[in-house]
């Protein structure tokens, strides 16, 4: 899952440490327009097989391309590093994550004319409100969140 827009272990993060994040799951991963270009791109290549990994394997991959929208094989091999895949061999896997980085950048290419559009238009608009709220209730970046339980520190957390 992304918490912040960043992948973390989603058997580890507590509810209470990400509260007040942005949380997206895979499910939350095809929007109004439909499967998100991962999805499409790993559905045409058979690069999901038994489905166990994938949704880890989308989040990150999400997550990377939002980071660096044209990655190499060894970036993307290297960022997928802690998701394992005992069907594919990953070669399907990374060449889901090129089409779907090779589309997404033709889209954005194709667009944006139309968001100079919008942004010129939203600029002269007031902020809107929930823009304007602080988020409370977090402990640390996202960064710092992914850290922690990356190396299992729980923060004061027992085991019961």
């Amino acid at each position: 899952m992304l918490i912040d827009d960043e992948p973390v272990l989603s058997c580890l993060a507590l509810a209470l440490d990400v509260q007040g994040a942005a949380i997206e799951t895979v499910e939350g991963l095809r929007g109004a327009a439909g499967h998100h270009e991962l999805q499409i791109a790993f559905a045409e290549l058979g690069a999901a097989q038994c489905g166990y990994c994938t949704p880890g394997i989308l989040m990150a991959s999400k997550a990377l391309l939002a980071e660096n929208p044209r990655p190499t094989q060894s970036e993307t091999s290297a960022w997928l590093a802690g998701n394992l895949c005992r069907c594919t061999g990953y070669i399907k896997i990374l060449e889901a994550v090129e089409l779907a980085a090779d589309r997404i950048e033709t889209r954005r290419s194709a667009g944006e004319e139309n968001a100079t559009h919008r942004q010129r238009r939203r600029a002269a608009a007031p902020p809107d409100e929930a823009e304007l709220i602080p988020i409370e209730g977090k402990r640390g970046t996202p960064r710092e969140i992914r850290q922690n339980l990356q190396t299992g520190e729980t923060e004061g957390v027992s085991d019961g």
